[in-house]
């Protein structure tokens, strides 16, 4: 029995002891990397021979706590469509070693963390050396990318092989359609402290394509209240080719029928998006992202604009850019010739009303409306004969007050008043005359 029982016992030990060194030993897993969430937002815009390339700088580890190890942001360019040698779309690691890196820019560490804020020594800004000129993580960051005659030289895949002949439809002999656009591919990642990068962003694309032609003929004149500007379409611009029709409204019950309305017809051959235009004050510095934006907040269907920016005495400059879309991508063309004007008062101001006149014993009150106009800087009193005497001024400087007592007038004559206003430019505008009124003095 005891024999049985040790025996039952070295069996359970001898599989514990096989049980525990079955398991077999693998390579060392790879430590897991800490970078951080993709960039998401990086945007690009083509101006003439520039691409202007923005995003936020992340926050984020991938994990989903901040801040995020970040050390320095980077900016990759792709000529050409970034496809393998089968046609298949390649993935971010073979694009970032294909690529050209156009930016980048250092990141500095955020504060170390304050884990009681009664303790803190000091206030965490002070804590960020003043000095440091590095980029923030959570900062908007602007990149130029100046496009050169090696910008335009495509990646070519590994290997080249015969494209598919594509049978050519016979519409096309007649009416060529436009060349595809040459794409430019942007990609922007972040890099931690190991060098790792983090996923690459969504990539942007940019036209490579020559950029339309920039107007011409822009001209620049002023009204009271705005700068008018005007330019003519530059030459080759699309036109439409059927102009949209909307359906005729159903005739009111009882009256004659209109006629049929017309038909809706569809273009046989692809609509080129029509130009628009982007207006641009060639002396602005750039605002808080770094990039020149336009007067304008949306593209201008139509070659014309009013600037109502309008300030006397000051001069504006402006420059137009044709822009061309097509799908998402966005490209402006040069700058059209820079044309300048300075605005100057020769406007008249509102004449004063209803002037009223009372007469008292040895003179003559007027009593008026005060023109609206911000630059009036007075009022001129006339005065003539009634009933068609011609109106003097009596006052010898334009005066303030609307209001004016006349003890220079004769008791038992009659006459007529009317008075103008004047701003204050130099020399000063004078309104027309308000409303003439005719008293005497008793």
């Amino acid at each position: 029995m005891r024999r049985s029982r040790l025996f039952a016992t070295l069996v359970l030990v001898a599989s514990t002891l096989v049980v525990v060194g079955c398991g077999k030993k693998g390579p060392p897993l790879a430590p897991l990397q800490i970078v951080s969430t993709p960039i998401a937002d990086l945007t690009a815009r083509r101006l003439g021979a520039t691409v202007y390339l923005q995003f936020r700088v992340p926050v984020r580890n991938i994990l989903g706590d901040g801040p995020a190890d970040v050390e320095r942001v980077e900016v990759y360019a792709y000529t050409g469509t970034p496809v393998d040698e089968l046609g298949a779309p390649i993935d971010d690691k073979t694009f970032l070693e294909r690529a050209t890196l156009v930016a980048s820019a250092d990141v500095r560490p955020p504060p170390p963390p304050v884990e009681d804020a009664r303790e803190a020594t000091e206030p965490i800004e002070a804590i960020v050396d003043p000095d440091d000129d590095r980029s923030a993580q959570g900062q908007q960051l602007t990149f130029i990318d100046r496009l050169t005659p090696e910008s335009f030289v495509p990646v070519e895949p590994r290997r080249r092989r015969r494209p598919p002949v594509v049978p050519t439809p016979i519409l096309s002999a007649f009416w060529p359609k436009p060349e595809p656009a040459r794409p430019r591919y942007y990609a922007a990642v972040s890099r931690n402290h190991r060098n790792q990068a983090s996923a690459a962003s969504t990539k942007v694309l940019v036209s490579l394509d020559t950029p339309p032609p920039p107007p011409t003929d822009v001209v620049a004149h002023h009204s009271e209240t705005a700068i008018h500007l005007s330019w003519s379409v530059p030459p080759g611009a699309p036109r439409l080719i059927q102009p949209p029709v909307a359906p005729a409204a159903p005739a009111p019950v009882g009256s004659p029928a209109a006629g049929p309305p017309p038909l809706l017809a569809t273009p046989l051959v692809p609509q080129r998006s029509l130009y628009t235009y982007n207006l641009y004050d060639p002396n602005a510095m750039p605002n808080d992202e770094g990039v020149v934006a336009p007067i304008n907040p949306t593209p201008l269907a139509t070659p014309m604009y009013a600037d109502s920016r309008l300030t006397f005495g000051a001069q504006r400059c402006y420059a137009v850019h044709t822009v061309e879309t097509s799908g998402a991508v966005t490209s402006e063309s040069a700058p059209s010739p820079t044309v300048c004007v300075t605005p100057v008062d020769t406007f008249r101001p509102s004449a004063p009303t209803r002037l009223i006149a009372v007469g008292s014993p040895g003179a003559i009150s007027l009593l008026w409306e005060a023109s609206p106009d911000a630059d009036v800087a007075g009022y001129i009193v006339l005065r003539g004969a009634a009933p068609d005497g011609t109106l003097d001024p009596i006052t010898p400087a334009p005066i303030r007050e609307s209001t004016y007592r006349d003890t220079s007038a004769t008791p038992g004559v009659r006459y007529v008043y009317a008075v103008l206003a004047i701003d204050s430019e130099t020399p000063p505008n004078t309104s027309l005359e308000s409303n003439r009124v005719e008293e005497s003095p008793r």
